[in-house]
């Protein structure tokens, strides 16, 4: 733990510690210190047994950044272009641009989205070459799911997948809305 550098916030996690911090988070404990044990284990990459063995003055300040850390919540700042892994990355600009394929992915994945946030990203965010227009292709969807679940961090990408998630569900009112409106013109 000495000179161990503790994030702060959990925008500075990659996507696969942040899957995995919330699975942590949803777990059962008896008592709150096991749940702070297991984040600081998880965290840290330390064994249980070896953060118990810690002084307790140690062993405290560790557990309160972790706390702080599960505690944070991700940034809201939507990021139309990112890099992940050395590769540009471009958000479509609304649901309007999103083509069948890419609509219903997502309505698939959404059910457990929060721990499908990767595959979710690879479908939204698609890789854009230099002097072309960047283009879905439902291939490569395993291949980006997995580079943005190793190397995307939460800050570049969570507040893009909180505006779609919100634009998708007026989306979805809407679209009940209107074959009601329609069932009804039939009836009549």
């Amino acid at each position: 733990y000495i000179g161990m550098r503790i994030p702060k916030s959990v925008n500075e996690l990659t996507l696969n510690k942040y899957i995995r911090l919330e699975q942590i988070k949803a777990q059962k404990f008896e008592l709150g210190i096991d749940r702070s044990i297991k984040l600081a284990s998880f965290i840290t990459g330390l064994s249980i047994s070896d953060l118990e063995a810690l002084p307790i003055i140690k062993l405290e300040k560790l557990l309160i950044k972790v706390n702080r850390l599960a505690d944070s919540q991700p940034t809201l700042k939507i990021k139309r272009t990112i890099w992940v892994n050395k590769k540009r990355y471009t958000a479509c600009k609304d649901e309007h641009h999103f083509n069948t394929n890419q609509y219903t992915a997502l309505k698939h994945l959404e059910a457990n989205s929060k721990f499908n946030i990767h595959k979710m990203l690879s479908i939204i965010y698609l890789p854009h070459p230099l002097f072309k227009k960047a283009k879905f292709s439902p291939n490569d969807i395993t291949t980006i799911a997995y580079e943005f679940y190793n190397k995307a961090t939460v800050g570049q990408v969570y507040g893009t997948l909180f505006f779609y998630s919100n634009r998708f569900e007026i989306q979805n009112i809407i679209s009940q809305l209107s074959l009601i409106q329609s069932q009804m013109e039939i009836e009549n």
